[in-house]
C-alpha cells in the first residue's frame, strides 16, 4: 500500500539498475522495510521512469552516520506525474545485511522524529 511505513525526508540518488546514467537526485519521503515512496523532477526522473513498470533502479540512501551511501535495488511498482515532479514507489529486491541494518537504523530515527 503506498501510505505503508513512516514519513521521511532523505535526500538520495536514483539510476536504472546496470545503467552508466547519471543518478537522478530524488528525495524518499515514505521508507518501510519492504520499500520506498520518492518524488524527483520529471526532467531527469520521466525519460526512463516513465512507464516502465517493474523496471529495476539503483537507490542510493546515505548512510546513519552521513559518511557514504549504501545501494539498494529497488523494482518501481508506480510511477505518476504531477506538474513537474514524478512521484514513483518501490519495493526493495534482493536485501543484504548491511542493507537490511541500515533501513533498521533510517527507520528508528523516523520514528523518534514523528513523536517529536
Amino acid at each position: 500500500p503506498p501510505d505503508a511505513g513512516v514519513a521521511v525526508s532523505c535526500p538520495a540518488h536514483l539510476r536504472p539498475l546496470g545503467s552508466q546514467v547519471m543518478p537522478a537526485p530524488v528525495r524518499v519521503h515514505r521508507l518501510s522495510p519492504y520499500g520506498v515512496q520518492l518524488v524527483g523532477q520529471c526532467g531527469t526522473l520521466c525519460p526512463w521512469l516513465e512507464g516502465t513498470d517493474g523496471a529495476l533502479c539503483e537507490l542510493a540512501l546515505p548512510m546513519a552516520d552521513g559518511r557514504g551511501w549504501t545501494l539498494f535495488a529497488l523494482r518501481v511498482e508506480s510511477a505518476r506525474r504531477e506538474d513537474d515532479e514524478l512521484f514513483a514507489g518501490g519495493a526493495f529486491v534482493r536485501q543484504g545485511e548491511r542493507q537490511r541494518d541500515l533501513l533498521a537504523r533510517l527507520l528508528d530515527a523516523a520514528a523518534v522524529n514523528e513523536k517529536g
